[in-house]
Formats: C-alpha cells, structure tokens, sequence
C-alpha cells in the first residue's frame, strides 16, 4: 500500500488556481465572476463558483504533481472518532477539475457518484492509497481508477 502525504498534496494543489482558473475562462467566455469559496462552502466539497448572468456552476478541484494514468478517489477518512466517507461521496459540486502536469480532466460529479455506486466490484479489486493529514490529524484512503474507464471524462491540454 503507497502511503502520501497528504499536507504536501494539499499544498500543491492550492498552487494550482491560476491553471483551473485559465481553463475556466476558456471553457466558459461568458462567465461573470469566479469566486473562491470560504471554509463552510469548502467542506460541502466546493472549491469554486464560477458566476453568471443567470446561473452558477459549482467546482471542487483536485491536482497531482505527476500523471499516474489515474484518477485518486477518497473514498474514506480515518479520524480518532472513527470512518467517515470521502469528499467523493460528499461533495455538493457540479464538476470536479482533476489537474496533472498537461492536463486537466473535467466530470460531472453526479455521473461520478453513480459510477461508482454501478462499480463497487471493480473497486474492491484495486489497491488502497492512504495519506496522512497532520492538520487535521486523519488518514485518506483512496482507490486509483484509471481515466479509461470513465466514458464522461474531458481532458484539455492546459
């Protein structure tokens, strides 16, 4: 089992804001504003809310300094008070923006959510990825899902 650490995850991830905000613009000409969200609406699992005249679209955003081929999906927490389910099961966002070194893949987080409740089996046949969150004194586990089996994804070259 590959053990991460978390903190240093976590931290590169926030550099990545400029890059998810280009794309952004570019995926989205007319958007109005794009907010950065305080800590209440981060820990319903939204990063952003990219603002229109008529409507928002809410993103998490997730970023990995090298480019395994797959997607790292919390799939639980481990605190001194016990299991609670990850930010993938969590999460009240429209789309998830994954970033790697080229790329950035876009998905709708509710075609996210119902694949993995329709792919419990395959799941269980991948390993487990655990990483250490000193701040908030937990662990991660997650499964890597390899980006072919999402029929749903988008990569931009951004």
């Amino acid at each position: 089992m590959k053990v991460n650490n978390f903190d240093n995850d976590f931290a590169f991830e926030k550099t990545q804001s400029v890059r998810f905000n280009r794309l952004y613009k570019h995926l989205f000409p007319d958007l109005i504003t794009i907010e950065t969200v305080g800590l209440d609406r981060e820990k319903q699992g939204i990063d952003k809310i990219i603002k229109f005249f008529d409507k928002e679209i809410t993103t998490q955003e997730k970023a990995r300094r090298e480019d395994y081929g797959d997607f790292l999906i919390e799939m639980w927490h481990y605190t001194p008070y016990g299991r609670q389910k990850g930010w993938v099961a969590k999460t009240e966002a429209d789309l998830l923006f994954y970033a790697v070194p080229d790329k950035i893949y876009a998905l709708p987080l509710p075609a996210l959510q119902e694949w993995l409740q329709n792919h419990k089996e395959y799941l269980k046949s991948l390993k487990w990825v655990k990483a250490y969150n000193s701040n908030g004194n937990y662990w991660t586990w997650s499964k890597p899902v390899e980006w072919v089996k999402f029929g749903f994804v988008i990569a931009y070259d951004f």
